[in-house]
């Protein structure tokens, strides 16, 4: 068995890659999130009329806000992650002798070395699930932990939000710009 020295800065490394890799990804969906919800906003403004442009001024910056908030919220988090890969490191090795910490970081420990040749994104995440369930357990006393460990596990809803409503506002600012042409 590795010295527990050993495994948590495993943990940290493994922590600091999911975060790296994904705040390249999250820096790019951000841009296609605000960009279509800044789309779907102005063909709102530009086919509503009256009372409803008002309306939809103000409820517009909120549907559309929200597919690029969820995505910067996101890529904040994983940028807080990879800058304090130190202090998660050495937060995992106070607590090192926790037997559920202990179990959780062997357990990581082993995954990671299952994804030799750069695992799936997503797949990085869901290993780090068994080490939330105990680091959340810990949240008061492991502050910088339990931030990166939530925007890694955070990270795919997330951009799920961002991806899904970026879409979505893309395909009803169609739908509205047919309508407007056809009727």
């Amino acid at each position: 068995m590795a010295d527990l020295k050993s495994l948590a800065d495993q943990a940290s490394a493994h922590i600091a890659a999911v975060a790296k890799r994904g705040c390249t990804l999250a820096g790019g969906v951000a841009l296609l999130a605000t960009a279509t919800g800044g789309f779907a906003y102005l063909i709102g403004l530009l086919v509503t009329t009256g009372a409803w442009r008002w309306t939809w001024a103000v409820v517009g910056l909120v549907v559309c806000g929200i597919p690029a908030l969820a995505v910067l919220v996101a890529y904040r988090r994983l940028r807080t992650a990879t800058r304090t890969v130190a202090e998660t490191s050495l937060d995992l090795r106070s607590i090192a002798g926790d037997k559920q910490i202990r179990n959780a970081l062997t357990d990581l420990s082993g995954l990671a070395r299952n994804h030799q040749n750069g695992p799936p994104l997503v797949q990085l995440g869901r290993d780090l699930l068994g080490l939330k369930t105990v680091v959340m357990e810990h949240k008061d006393e492991l502050v910088h932990l339990r931030q990166s460990v939530l925007a890694v596990t955070s990270f795919p809803g997330l951009m799920a939000l961002g991806t899904v409503g970026s879409f979505g506002l893309l395909g009803i600012s169609a739908v509205v710009v047919l309508a407007k042409v056809l009727f």
